[in-house]
């Protein structure tokens, strides 16, 4: 999802992921830009792990893309979008969202 969102600025290959609910223990692991990165992710029932993206974006900034992920989340939805500042600004403006 994150690849495609980003329109292939986070371009990620050899995606694997583990999750094991009886163990409480998860990761997910990916190459970019020629870099293998297996990341471990918190299990909380059925809620995402926001912290992945916040990791997502260290690499993002790192290549040099202006643009970032900014996520709203209502209840147990979670919108998430590729911007850069101004746009998002611009978003957070026009709607009742607040992308962060």
């Amino acid at each position: 999802m994150f690849r495609d969102l980003s329109k292939d600025v986070f371009k990620i290959s050899n995606i694997k992921d583990f999750v094991d609910f009886d163990s409480i223990k998860a990761w997910v692991s990916f190459d970019f830009q020629g870099i293998e990165y297996r990341w471990d992710i918190r299990l909380d029932d059925d809620w995402f792990d926001v912290g992945l993206i916040d990791k997502i974006n260290d690499l993002v900034i790192k290549s040099g893309s202006q643009k970032r992920f900014y996520t709203f989340s209502q209840d147990q939805n979670l919108l998430a979008v590729f911007l850069d500042n101004v746009v998002v600004k611009k978003l957070n403006a026009l709607t009742s969202c607040d992308f962060k």
